[in-house]
């Protein structure tokens, strides 16, 4: 018969120690109900794998003074696609100390010594974790590139927790942070209302690998008797181009014949509509993608006929 989990555990990871010092026995801690993901920490098994189990377990690991940062903060900040994965591969969750404490990085667990202010500082699900608009600067100072810090910080803006210029604003309180430079250009390039990471990716390709104009990202389109035709990815407003990222949610037979019937009203309206993938935006295949993209706005510039579509802003 399965061991109980012991109450003070329930859904929840501690220190073998502060669970001793509550009365549980070596005996129950040893039980199949109880995991330990760190040595040292024991957790509930009972609770199924996530999230928000992988973010829980690091916490009995955290000095006073120290909280859960990057992907993790973002995710409970809301930004669900920052859920910690690289394909199949499990990041390590940030947490972050201050620089006199000596809190050791191991497999699962990643340490960044920065000092916090109080208001860098939240609280999601009882969890201490860097506030909305410092997870947006972590992630966008330690990504290392604009192209990739834009990512979570259009993540962030998506989930109502920070925006750009929030950010922008902040970065001027925090000038001599490491890695400023590429958070301040990460926050200039977000956009408000996208909808993925690959959508961000597929944005930053259109503007530094293809050139084109800035794009309008989830506009209305409308016929001129104001009929809906669609809210497009990426709309280049002067060539009447729209670019499309197909998810894995868009191989569904509803989703897909939704954006068929959509591409058609577009396309009917004079648009010139152009679909990608996640294959598309890989460093294989950009100059394929770029060649497209600027085939479609030199066949949108060489359109003849007056326009029937607008964007409503």
């Amino acid at each position: 018969m399965r061991s109980e989990v012991p109450d003070v555990l329930t859904g929840a990871a501690m220190r073998r120690g502060d669970l001793r010092r509550l009365g549980v026995s070596d005996s129950r801690l040893r039980s199949q109900a109880v995991r330990r993901p760190f040595r040292g920490v024991h957790a509930d098994a009972t609770v199924p794998p996530g999230v928000l189990r992988r973010i829980r377990d690091v916490v009995p690991l955290l000095p006073p003074d120290g909280v859960v940062g990057g992907w993790a903060a973002a995710w409970l900040h809301g930004a669900r696609c920052l859920d910690g994965r690289a394909g199949a591969a499990e990041l390590p969750v940030l947490v972050c100390v201050p620089g006199t404490r000596r809190v050791r990085a191991r497999p699962g667990l990643r340490v960044v010594r920065s000092d916090l202010r109080d208001d860098d500082v939240a609280e999601v699900f009882g969890v201490p974790v860097t506030s909305a608009v410092r997870t947006a600067l972590d992630l966008a100072r330690l990504s290392g590139s604009p192209r990739r810090g834009v990512v979570a910080v259009d993540a962030l803006w998506a989930a109502g927790a920070t925006t750009g210029p929030a950010l922008l604003a902040h970065l001027e309180e925090r000038p001599r942070l490491r890695g400023t430079p590429v958070a301040r250009e990460a926050a200039a390039l977000a956009a408000a209302g996208v909808r993925s990471p690959k959508e961000t990716e597929l944005r930053m390709l259109w503007r530094f690998d293809a050139g084109l104009p800035v794009p309008l990202v989830n506009h209305r389109v409308v016929d001129l008797a104001g009929h809906h035709l669609g809210r497009p990815d990426l709309l280049d407003e002067e060539a009447g181009v729209v670019a499309e990222f197909d998810g894995r949610d868009h191989l569904a037979l509803e989703v897909s014949t939704v954006d068929h019937v959509r591409q058609e009203g577009l396309e009917r309206n004079g648009l010139v509509v152009v679909r990608f993938t996640s294959l598309d935006v890989r460093p294989a295949h950009v100059r394929r993608t770029v060649w497209r993209l600027l085939d479609a706005r030199r066949r949108g510039l060489e359109r003849p006929g007056p326009r029937t579509w607008r964007v409503v802003r």
